[in-house]
């Protein structure tokens, strides 16, 4: 006897919602993870409850695991958790996002890097700050680029300045 009461049409719109209920909880971290950014989440403590695949990689670690739980004080020395603390709470207060362009030596392959960084809050339905969660992104070249930019255009002006001169 066939007891399956789901005729093929249905089945086949029933296993893609399925599927699709599977994927949705998973796929906004596997749309993260995907991110050239650091991004990380923290609950209203400061506790790490979530880092993407870029945050791992720019601090060397292996496991997802290696920093949830933990507080910036258990990772970073005082002065720079300190500050991150402090910008987190600022967030949490003010309800508004923070941006902040940091310096940073990486720990592979120890180059001095320049990142904007943007905290901002997250909220619950009833509207109350729940976590807060950062984006680094890596502005370096950019940066690079724009102190090109205005040394060439400072050469320029000198030159016109010359050339006026001359005339």
């Amino acid at each position: 006897m066939n007891f399956n009461l789901v005729s093929g049409s249905d089945n086949a719109e029933l296993q893609t919602r399925i599927l699709w209920n599977g994927l949705s909880e998973s796929l906004p971290y596997v749309l993260l993870d995907d991110l050239p950014h650091l991004i990380w989440v923290k609950d209203p403590q400061g506790r790490y409850v979530y880092i993407n695949a870029a945050y791992r990689r720019f601090h060397g670690l292996c496991d997802f695991n290696e920093r949830i739980g933990l507080t910036d004080a258990d990772i970073y020395p005082e002065s720079a958790a300190s500050r991150y603390r402090q910008e987190d709470l600022q967030v949490f207060t003010t309800r508004l996002p923070l941006n902040i362009e940091d310096r940073h030596v990486q720990e592979s392959p120890h180059s001095p890097a320049i990142y904007d960084t943007s905290k901002r809050p997250i909220f619950s339905p009833d509207g109350s700050v729940v976590g807060v969660y950062g984006i680094s992104r890596d502005i370096t070249a950019s940066r690079a680029q724009d102190e090109q930019t205005a040394h060439q255009n400072r050469l320029l002006a000198a030159l016109h300045e010359v050339s006026l001169e001359l005339m």
